[in-house]
C-alpha cells in the first residue's frame, strides 16, 4: 500500500497546475481596474486602466511583459467597459457621459493592437439630472459571433429597455424597444 501511495502522489504531482507570477508592470497600482482579455497564440492580453490612461499589456508564457500599448482612442473617464474575445480579435464596448448624455461606443481590435473596425457610436441616451448613468449592458452569443447591447433606465416612472444586436463587425442586425410600468 505504501508503494501505491507513492505512485499516486507522483502521478498527481505530474499533472498539477503550474502557477507563474509575473513582475509588476510600470503602470500597475494596487487598486488598478483590469480585465484579462485572453490568450492569443503564445501571449496573453490584459487590459489595464491606470491614472486616466488605458493600456493593453502583452505577456509571454512566463508572465513577463513583452509590450504595453496605450489605447489613445479610449476616453480618460469611462462609466464602464466590456471586452469580448473572439478567436483572433476582441471587441471593446464602453460608455462615457458628457453633459447629461451617455454615449455607448464600440471597436474591434486584433492581437497586434490594430483596430479592425474603427471606434463607432452605437447608441446615445439623454439622462435626467439624478438618473443612474451606468445604463448599458453587454451580452454575447455562445460562439461570440453576435453581441447584444441593451440599456435600461427609468423615465417618468416607466422602465425603458432598448436592445440592439450586432454582428462581430459591429453591424446592427436587429433592434427593439420595450416600456414597462
Amino acid at each position: 500500500t505504501l508503494l501505491f501511495f507513492v505512485f499516486s502522489l507522483l502521478t498527481v504531482a505530474g499533472f498539477s497546475q503550474q502557477i507563474i507570477w509575473g513582475e509588476a508592470d510600470e503602470h500597475d497600482s494596487p487598486n488598478m481596474p483590469y480585465e484579462i482579455i485572453g490568450r492569443f497564440d503564445s501571449s496573453y492580453l490584459i487590459y489595464k486602466s491606470v491614472k486616466n490612461s488605458n493600456y493593453i499589456c502583452i505577456y509571454n508564457e512566463d508572465m513577463q511583459v513583452i509590450e504595453s500599448h496605450e489605447l489613445d482612442f479610449l476616453p480618460s473617464k469611462m462609466l464602464d467597459i466590456d471586452i469580448i474575445k473572439n478567436k483572433q480579435q476582441f471587441t471593446i464596448i464602453w460608455q462615457q457621459q458628457k453633459n447629461g448624455i451617455v454615449f455607448c461606443y464600440g471597436t474591434v481590435m486584433n492581437a497586434n493592437m490594430q483596430q479592425v473596425i474603427p471606434a463607432q457610436l452605437l447608441d446615445t441616451t439623454r439622462l435626467g439630472q439624478f438618473a443612474d448613468n451606468k445604463i448599458y449592458l453587454t451580452g454575447y452569443s455562445e460562439d461570440k459571433s453576435k453581441l447584444l447591447v441593451y440599456k435600461r433606465y427609468v423615465q417618468r416612472g416607466d422602465i425603458q429597455v432598448m436592445a440592439k444586436v450586432y454582428d462581430n463587425r459591429l453591424n446592427m442586425l436587429d433592434s427593439s424597444r420595450f416600456t414597462f410600468d
